[in-house]
This record gives C-alpha cells, sequence and structure tokens, in this order.
C-alpha cells in the first residue's frame, strides 16, 4: 500500500506544480554580449568589450549571473526552468562613469533571461531598476545580447 501512496502523491505534486523541469544548461558560460543600457536624462550607451561579458552557472532552476553591472562586476541569481528565469530583488552595484557623469550608482530591482536555441545558442538577459548620480534620478534597462557562450 506505501509504493502506491507515494507513487498517487508524486502524480499529485507534479500535476499540481510541485516540481519544475531546471534551467536548460545551455545558459551555462561566458557569454561576450552587446551591452544596450538606457538611463532616461542620464542617457544611454551601447558597446561590447569591457563591462559587457556575462559569466552564468547554472544549478537546478538557479543561475548565478556574474558581471551584470556597468563596470563588470556583481552578481545576480535567477531562478525559473527550460529557457528562461526570472529576477528579483535589489542589488547595488559600485559607483561607476556613466555617460557624462563622473559617477553614479545602479541598483536592479527586476530582470529577465531567456536562450534561444537554433543553429547558435542566443542569449538575451534585460535588467531594469534605477540609477542615480550628478544629482539626478532615472529608470534604467540594460539588455545584454550574445550568441553561443565561450565554453
Amino acid at each position: 500500500m506505501k509504493p502506491l501512496l507515494v507513487g498517487a502523491v508524486s502524480v499529485l505534486l507534479f500535476a499540481c506544480g510541485g516540481s519544475s523541469a531546471p534551467l536548460s544548461e545551455a545558459f551555462a558560460g561566458t557569454w561576450m554580449t552587446n551591452r544596450d543600457v538606457s538611463a532616461g536624462s542620464l542617457g544611454s550607451e551601447q558597446g561590447e568589450g569591457a563591462g559587457t561579458e556575462l559569466d552564468i552557472a547554472v544549478v537546478g532552476s538557479s543561475a548565478s549571473v556574474s558581471k551584470p553591472c556597468l563596470d563588470g562586476t556583481g552578481a545576480l541569481t535567477f531562478t525559473g526552468s527550460g529557457d528562461s528565469a526570472s529576477y528579483s530583488g535589489l542589488e547595488a552595484c559600485a559607483p561607476t562613469a556613466f555617460g557624462s557623469c563622473g559617477s553614479v550608482v545602479v541598483s536592479y530591482a527586476t530582470g529577465t533571461a531567456s536562450v534561444s536555441l537554433g543553429p547558435e545558442i542566443g542569449l538575451t538577459v534585460t535588467l531594469k531598476g534605477n540609477v542615480s548620480g550628478c544629482g539626478q534620478s532615472s529608470a534604467l534597462t540594460a539588455t545584454f545580447t550574445g550568441i553561443t557562450p565561450d565554453l
């Protein structure tokens, strides 16, 4: 009787969302990305190279995303399943230069990440939050896009 009961409980948990698929291992690796940052009155920046590399490690349904800050530092933990994940929290980055402002502080509050599989693996990470510096404060969106990580 016990095996039948355990099996029935497992089926119910799975059917009710008690278990979810892990994140795709396609997220994992060092991604060289193009970064697009829009910060309202503080301006915008696009670029690649320094400050645009993301290191992603996947364990189960969590992904640790390193280097999301404008100066290439910081870390955020995303959770999800399959080819998509999200972030919610408050990560304040170290002060760094942005646009014509010598020192700004970026704080990320939400984010999404997805991988697409095809001939190449594509990554999109979008982070939203606030930026303040030079007597101004504004909403900020940073989008990182890349193709096939360095393994």
